[in-house]
């Protein structure tokens, strides 16, 4: 590895400490509301690139630092006012980034607009307390969204304090002042795997509460920002082109930048910190030389879509008026002008709300030594929407989170459904491991959505935590089960139930890394540890060398 290589792994180091739902729970909501909404899958892709712009280009170091994009990750918002002061000014910034994308004709200026402002919408409810005041009973996940109580309240933040007063989200912590996006010390932590609000993977409780309000607000943007496209002349061609747009000649810089948003967040590592080990999908990921290799490899590309980003400064519609401007000197009419202009969730059309969430639950993993250690992950593919579950370094035998979670229109009938299981072999090429001795090695099945009956390479019905299907080949042996969950319309019976079965961390409820971490008032606030950290990565790369 050559100086330059060092200077760029040391400039993305800061990736380890982006405060978000993990990248690939990002991708899957900006993919799964994308494909709801018929856009193909190169549009899918590239609005899951984009949205992990904001991450990457927020918390890289150096002349690839783009600050203004800080503001997209809702937080250090204490107070209802807050909140939908922020929300109100995100909405017309979002409406003044439409017009301009209307006015390029261009697909992909609008698509990686609509995936950079998703980022902040689905960040609301990872970093706040909404899940906690939205509970239900088991077995059914609410779909309601901010826009739609902010709507039905009319604007009036009085109405909205008769119920949601003690909403807020997290602050960064101790490492900040007012003067920074109003982030003020001692307030809610974000924290990391083991503690704080956050609610960023399936290893941290409430997850899957929280991704199905973020579902229902990813649906509702979107339907929002192509109604405002409608709106204005040559919008609705727009609209199309976007949601057909092929990559065509960019398919390889379509590639290798997706490519990069997961590797690159996947291995993200920092010395000596237990909270920043993989920020994919939750932990266990991070690897110091493939995070190096990884973010060498982007920082030096010259990819068309990451230029439309640095240096077109496509964002800057999304964050100016600046989101923060609003603690202070909003105008006192600006939610009720907001929402003249916002369709709330329960207003949709029927075909975009009346969905089923089907999900699959990797509950048990072995990968016999072959060679080297096995990092193993998953590939979960539904109706054509593939799931890559986050690696497992140096793991043989083990337990993992991964939960695959697609949300369905409720008319489908049956779900096709592939499961691979590969072994991550960098820097060679990865290996597939056979969950089943026939000639692709997959689990090629069809999930039937009324009463969970799975055919195809495995026959019955494996639903439950208490009934799963295991399979055991000379490669691996793993243990799944299919089910599917109410969306919306739930009635609570009897008391809340903060921890449901069926999810992982009810199932797991934490994993080994739990309980080692360092001061936890480090870990929550992300920003303190930065410049010593790097001073390790330095030395980490010079024995490297």
């Amino acid at each position: 590895m050559n100086y330059i290589s060092c200077i760029a792994f040391a400039m993305t180091l800061c990736l380890g400490l982006s405060a978000a739902y993990d990248t690939g729970h990002h991708s899957d909501l900006t993919r799964n509301g994308l494909m709801i909404h018929g856009f193909s899958s190169d549009a899918q892709t590239l609005g899951a690139v984009a949205n992990w712009m904001v991450d990457y280009f927020s918390y890289t170091v150096g002349e690839e630092t783009i600050e203004d994009l800080k503001s997209l990750h809702f937080d250090n918002l204490y107070h209802l006012t807050n909140i939908s002061n922020y929300f109100t000014q995100l909405v017309k910034n979002t409406m003044n980034a439409t017009q301009y994308a209307v006015s390029t004709n261009d697909p992909v200026t609008y698509i990686t607009m609509v995936g950079m402002s998703l980022h902040a919408v689905q960040d609301f409810y990872t970093h706040s307390s909404w899940a906690e005041h939205h509970q239900t009973s088991c077995g059914c996940y609410r779909d309601d969204t901010f826009a739609q109580a902010l709507f039905a309240a009319n604007g009036s933040l009085n109405v909205l304090y008769d119920t949601l007063a003690a909403v807020r989200t997290y602050s960064w912590g101790n490492g900040c002042n007012e003067f920074e996006r109003n982030c003020l010390p001692g307030q809610v932590p974000h924290g990391g795997y083991c503690e704080g609000i956050n609610k960023d993977s399936y290893v941290r409780p409430w997850f899957e509460r929280s991704y199905g309000h973020a579902m229902a607000a990813t649906i509702e943007w979107i339907y929002n920002i192509e109604n405002w496209a409608n709106a204005e002349a040559g919008g609705s061609d727009l609209v199309a082109a976007a949601k057909s747009w092929t990559a065509g000649t960019a398919g390889t810089d379509l590639a290798s930048d997706y490519k990069a948003s997961i590797t690159v967040s996947y291995a993200t590592k920092i010395p000596l910190d237990g909270e920043n080990d993989g920020h994919y999908k939750g932990a266990g990921s991070g690897d110091f030389k493939r995070f190096a290799t990884a973010a060498t490899k982007f920082y030096g590309t010259g990819s068309s879509f990451k230029q439309l980003v640095f240096k077109t400064k496509v964002y800057q519609y999304l964050t100016y008026p600046n989101l923060y401007d609003v603690y202070n000197y909003g105008p006192a009419n600006l939610m009720s002008e907001a929402i003249q202009y916002l369709i709330p969730y329960s207003d949709l059309p029927e075909d975009l709300t009346n969905l089923v969430k089907i999900k699959v639950r990797t509950t048990h993993v072995n990968v016999p030594k072959s060679v080297g250690r096995p990092s193993p992950y998953a590939i979960v593919t539904m109706s054509g929407l593939q799931f890559i579950e986050a690696v497992q370094h140096n793991m043989e035998d083990f337990k993992p989170h991964w939960t695959s979670i697609l949300y369905a229109k409720a008319d489908v009938s049956s779900i096709p459904i592939t499961y691979e299981l590969w072994n991550d072999r960098f820097p060679g090429s990865d290996e597939q491991k056979k969950v089943i001795n026939d000639a692709d090695g997959n689990f090629n099945l069809n999930f039937s959505i009324a009463d969970h009956v799975i055919s195809g390479d495995i026959q019955g019905t494996y639903d439950t935590v208490d009934q799963v299907y295991t399979s055991q080949t000379g490669d691996a042996t793993v243990s799944i089960y299919i089910t599917t969950n109410q969306v919306g319309k739930c009635v609570r019976t009897g008391l809340p139930e903060p921890f449901c079965p069926s999810e992982a961390y009810t199932e797991l409820r934490d994993f080994s890394g739990c309980g080692t971490t360092a001061d936890p008032e480090s870990t929550s606030s992300g920003h303190g540890i930065i410049v010593p950290m790097m001073l390790i990565a330095f030395a980490i790369i010079a024995a490297m060398l």
